[in-house]
C-alpha cells in the first residue's frame, strides 16, 4: 500500500486542502454532502473499513475492526493548505 491524496480546491479563492494518508492503516475514504438550499457541506474522511454497505455487513463479513480490551492505534494525516498564484 501507501499514501493516498484527496484534495478539494477553490478556483476563484485560489486555494485547496490537501489532506494525505496512509492506506495501511487507513484503506478507505468516504465523502458526503448535505445539499441544502443556501447550506452546503462537504466531508471527505479516510476510514478503516467500507462504509458504502454499512457496519451490519462488515461484521458479518468479519471486515469491521475491532480494538482489544487496552489495545491502541496509531493513524497518521497529513492536511495542508495549498495556495494558488
Amino acid at each position: 500500500m501507501g499514501w493516498a491524496v484527496a484534495e478539494l480546491e477553490n478556483l476563484e479563492l485560489k486555494f485547496a486542502l490537501r489532506l494525505s494518508f496512509d492506506t495501511s492503516t487507513l484503506p478507505y475514504m468516504n465523502e458526503w454532502k448535505m445539499m441544502g438550499e443556501g447550506l452546503y457541506v462537504l466531508a471527505i474522511e479516510p476510514i478503516n473499513c467500507a462504509a458504502d454497505s454499512g457496519r451490519g455487513p462488515a461484521r458479518e463479513q468479519k471486515l469491521l475492526p475491532f480494538l482489544e480490551a487496552g489495545e491502541s492505534r496509531r493513524y497518521t494525516l497529513e492536511i495542508e493548505v495549498v495556495e494558488y498564484p
